[in-house]
């Protein structure tokens, strides 16, 4: 279980979270919505520890991240992966090389590196295309590898990025459906921070809104229309969600 306990964080005089709080239980796939420049992912970046909260507390299956040591957080990490916003991908590296890095990184046996690029291949629907290079891939194509390099070494926590932010329509929504797939593998927690309203109700079991340093409020995405906060239903609204 992950738990956010009262998280703030500033960069100069810009107060970015003040007062974060948010449980997202075990096996639970949730969307934190929120306008551009809301904080959303670095929000994200606190729950890997990639940043150190100015107050407050990070609790991953009841270890705090931001009191750990360098060697501890690098172990605790070990349970998550991060889709990041752009693929990140090293264009020196062809696709199957990409998605191999985390398992060479941890050691793995060349036979197992190779069955589980395969599989992640498969489950993300790019059988074949192992020796491409990331210049050759369209960018849906390459969000669906980061995908792939994502649940290559079977993490606990599947945190995403922004994953559809450049995309058409049609693309983007092809990305949510396999984002939904991949949330729906035993054993993950997915967290994903997006402003794309519908893909955050189609793929996640609860959507919470990140509005001005703050969790506004937590709703099920299958009961959206309930939401009683103006700020959520004015988010809602702008998806042409609710009525005006």
């Amino acid at each position: 279980m992950i738990e956010i306990i009262d998280l703030y964080k500033s960069f100069g005089d810009k107060e970015v979270l003040k007062g974060v709080n948010l449980t997202i239980k075990d096996g639970e796939d949730i969307a934190i919505l929120g306008k551009s420049g809301e904080g959303k992912s670095v929000f994200l970046k606190h729950v890997i520890g990639l940043l150190k909260p100015d107050k407050g507390s990070v609790i991953v299956d009841g270890v705090d991240v931001t009191k750990l040591s360098k060697r501890d957080l690098y172990r605790l990490r070990k349970n998550f992966s991060y889709v990041f916003q752009g693929a990140a991908l090293f264009d020196s590296m062809t696709v199957y090389e990409n998605i191999a890095l985390p398992l060479r990184e941890r050691g793995f046996s060349e036979n197992e590196i190779k069955s589980r690029v395969e599989e992640a291949l498969y489950l993300v629907d790019l059988e074949g295309i192992e020796n491409l290079y990331p210049a050759e891939l369209s960018g849906g194509m390459k969000k669906r590898v980061g995908l792939a390099r994502a649940i290559v070494s079977r993490p606990k926590y599947l945190l995403y990025d922004e994953p559809t932010t450049g995309l058409d329509v049609l693309t983007a929504w092809k990305i949510n459906k396999l984002i939904k797939k991949l949330n729906k593998m035993e054993g993950i927690t997915g967290v994903l921070v997006t402003h794309d309203i519908r893909g955050a109700l189609y793929t996640s079991d609860k959507i919470a809104l990140l509005n001005n340093g703050v969790i506004i409020e937590v709703i099920e995405s299958k009961r959206y229309f309930e939401a009683k906060s103006p700020e959520l239903r004015e988010f809602l609204e702008s998806g042409g969600l609710l009525g005006q």
